[in-house]
């Protein structure tokens, strides 16, 4: 797909329509590296990803950051054939982006906006301040997040020791194999924070490895390749046990407390838009894993796994949240999973052994069904640890603003 062409025909006047008031505009993504490095083009399914900011966010009616992922027609826009297109917008002020960038160095390490910025192409700036923001952001992402405190360096270790002990302890290869379906993209997380590097949050975890760390990424794809495929788990074993004992090695360099979020969520933000906010997350995530498997597959072994794995912790995760359920893992993940989704281990290995992808989309929309399935036309939702500090500020003003963020979506 033409980029510049999209930009002009499309993209600018939507950003003129929806962010009039907007003073710095980066688009990220297939579409900013294509214009940025000039040897990429994007497919035609890839999204178009914004981060927006304003030098004050009340100036366009909003006090808070947010996210608004829209799907749009762009080629009937453009005078094409119709096609859909995921517009991607991060909204932000400079000052929720002081305390974004906080709350990712340390205590969330998935540094989503600063890549966008460093890698993404300034398409407006009223400010004259993009180009300092970018070489800002390739600083902050250079540096790394700041280490986990022990306490939570050892729930992790524990993740790697339980499902290493689940594997070894299970009774059939399918059990073997989808407790490697679980495991991989959190295993994943856990070598990447060994190595002092952000963590991907979802399936992008196979660009870092390929990027920084190729000879890591490799053992990881291997191991959970003959795991997931056919249960053979020599390699796994032999792969979390190097991971424990690089682990114990590395937490004896860890702070012991991490400093406190200055605005705590659970303090500040009340139960119900937490949960609004939680079900929105999943909903975006789900869809937008669920229907990547193809995708996932063209850019190998390790992408494709990743994303059946980010998949199906997010299932998961779903089911937990809309259960009341604390996080379940290894076998007792397993049980929740088969009494709420029977189908979905003999689909995930489907989509594994026969490369048949439309079930899982299928079952993904099926498990997003409280909140509308998998396709809406936009979905609204906020960053948390935002809400948080205005709700916090909110709280010592001398006449509070009372104003509900709802987040949502229209189908």
């Amino acid at each position: 797909m033409d980029s510049q062409r999209f930009i002009d025909g499309f993209l600018k006047p939507y950003i003129a329509e929806k962010f009039a008031n907007a003073d710095l505009v980066f688009l990220a993504g297939s579409f900013g590296r294509a214009l940025k490095n000039g040897d990429y083009a994007p497919q035609a399914s890839s999204d178009a990803d914004l981060v927006v900011v304003y030098k004050d966010l009340q100036k366009d009616g909003h006090r808070t950051s947010f996210k608004l992922y829209k799907m749009e027609d762009v080629g009937s826009l453009m005078g094409e054939a119709p096609r859909e297109m995921m517009i991607d917008a991060n909204v932000h002020d400079l000052t929720t982006l002081i305390h974004h960038y906080d709350h990712v160095k340390n205590h969330a390490p998935y540094a989503f906006i600063p890549v966008m910025i460093d890698e993404g192409c300034i398409l407006i700036d009223r400010t004259g301040l993009g180009a300092l923001l970018q070489r800002q952001a390739k600083e902050f992402l250079e540096e790394g997040p700041n280490p986990p405190s022990r306490d939570s360096w050892k729930q992790m270790m524990d993740f790697v020791s339980a499902y290493k002990d689940a594997v070894a302890a299970a009774t059939s290869v399918e059990e073997k194999r989808f407790l490697g379906v679980l495991a991989m993209v959190e295993f994943g997380e856990y070598a990447l924070t060994l190595n002092h590097y952000w963590n991907s949050g979802s399936n992008q975890g196979y660009r870092s490895f390929q990027r920084k760390f190729p000879d890591e990424g490799v053992k990881l794809q291997e191991a959970f390749s003959a795991l997931i495929r056919h249960g053979d788990d020599k390699l796994f074993v032999a792969l979390a046990d190097d991971y424990l004992d690089r682990g114990r090695v590395f937490m004896g360099a860890l702070p012991v407390h991490k400093e406190p979020m200055p605005y705590d969520v659970v303090a500040h933000v009340p139960e119900e838009e937490r949960k609004a906010m939680d079900q929105m997350f999943y909903k975006f995530m789900a869809e937008h894993l669920g229907t990547a498997f193809q995708k996932s597959a063209a850019r190998g072994e390790h992408a494709f796994l990743e994303n059946l794995s980010a998949t199906t912790r997010f299932i998961k995760k779903f089911y937990e949240q809309q259960a009341g359920l604390e996080p379940q893992e290894g076998k007792a993940a397993m049980a929740m999973l088969s009494r709420y989704s029977p189908d979905l281990m003999p689909i995930a290995f489907q989509a594994v052994d026969e490369g048949i992808y439309a079930p899982m989309e299928a079952l993904v929309d099926a498990t997003l069904q409280p909140v509308g399935g998998v396709h809406y036309k936009e979905l609204l939702n906020f960053y948390a640890e935002d809400l948080a500090r205005v709700h916090a500020l909110d709280a010592k003003s001398a006449a509070p603003v009372k104003k509900a963020f709802k987040a949502g979506y229209k189908l």
